[in-house]
């Protein structure tokens, strides 16, 4: 995981290791933290963590459950976090879960290939698109 300033300069790697296939990422700017998933080839092995915007204190909030989750968005506000699964393809389905991992539920189930998850956090309306 990198970052940048927004003209492209100063680049530099904040985590680099212990992470397979990062998919989602979202920026929590209420607390400095940022949420991404990540999931091994196969479907063995995959989670969402939360870490600082330098990459410190990593941890992960949820790491049981999970096959492929894609799509990341966070609703600091609200103490919720939303995510996409795409590897279980009999039920692919948008998830939703307190920041800290727990209280998770499925909110849009039987769907195809959700991904690009993004939230109008003036309205609560989650959207996303089907690939």
């Amino acid at each position: 995981m990198n970052s940048a300033n927004n003209d492209g300069s100063n680049v530099e790697t904040i985590i680099d290791s212990g992470i397979s296939n990062p998919e989602g990422f979202a920026i929590d700017w209420m607390s400095g933290n940022m949420y991404f998933s990540s999931f091994a080839n196969g479907g063995n092995r995959a989670s969402i963590s939360v870490a600082k915007l330098n990459g410190a204190y990593r941890a992960e909030v949820i790491s049981t459950g999970l096959t492929k989750p894609n799509s990341l968005v966070v609703f600091p506000s609200e103490g919720l976090m939303f995510w996409s699964e795409v590897g279980n393809t009999s039920n692919q389905a948008i998830y939703r879960s307190k920041m800290d991992g727990t209280e998770i539920t499925a909110i849009v189930q039987n769907l195809n290939m959700p991904a690009s998850l993004k939230l109008d956090s003036k309205t609560k309306t989650l959207y996303w698109v089907n690939r």
